[in-house]
């Protein structure tokens, strides 16, 4: 048996060591005014092990959290003692630091951490309440100028390559749509191609006849390639 065993067995052992959770949440914390730091403490703590009404979170999701917000609060520190004087500008202030999916997850984080404090008396009221994430845009299409088009047309000298091109240009097909296609997918009799699971009529019959003769002589010679990009 280990001495720490014969010791416990004995009566003699006392386990001083700090608990895991105790020693992150002091690496955390650190610069943190007591007044942020019990309410923020608190509110991890209710996180981990639950509390009358709630259930436990996982802890990856609670590290998230912190993870995700402790800039904030570190920022906060600079001119603040207690949770109390958050402003709603500070959380809109804080959520528009970062931008895309990390925006959202500040705001729900920040929207924990006050809900609980607000339930518990830390503070008098949520700065959090209705405070949106602006939805995501997706990014703004650039047109290709006459150099690019020209290059990718060069590149274009095997079937493969000038089908996928024709495709991308022609209609709008996304890599993964063109690397599943299989010769069945185009149909030269009635000028139709079928790209990600949509019939379309289409105006790219010189190049797929030339890649559907280019896969029979492949598939002659054990061989049958898809469109790779």
């Amino acid at each position: 048996m280990r001495t720490a065993e014969v010791l416990d067995h004995l009566g003699l052992f006392t386990d001083d060591r700090a608990p895991a959770v105790d020693r992150w949440l002091e690496r955390k914390l650190d610069g943190i005014p007591p007044g942020i730091h019990r309410a923020v403490e608190a509110w991890i703590r209710t996180l981990l092990d639950g509390g009358p009404r709630s259930e436990p979170r996982s802890r990856h999701t609670t590290w998230s959290y912190l993870g995700e917000i402790q800039p904030v609060l570190l920022e906060w520190s600079n001119r603040y003692d207690h949770l109390r004087e958050v402003t709603r500008e500070d959380i809109i202030a804080a959520r528009d630091a970062v931008t895309g999916k990390q925006r959202e997850s500040r705001i729900v984080a920040l929207r924990s951490l006050f809900r609980h404090a607000k339930k518990n008396g830390q503070i008098f009221r949520n700065p959090t309440i209705r405070i949106r994430v602006p939805r995501q845009t997706g990014s703004v299409l650039q047109a290709l100028d006459q150099g690019d088009i020209d290059e990718a047309i060069a590149m274009a000298t095997t079937p493969d390559i000038r089908l996928i091109v024709a495709l991308a240009a022609v209609h709008a097909a996304r890599p993964k749509m063109i690397r599943t296609m299989q010769p069945g997918d185009v149909d030269l009799g009635n000028l139709h191609i079928t790209v990600g699971g949509t019939s379309a009529r289409s105006t790219t019959s010189p190049a797929a006849l030339s890649w559907t003769g280019s896969t029979t002589a492949a598939a002659a010679g054990r061989t049958q390639p898809t469109p790779t990009c």
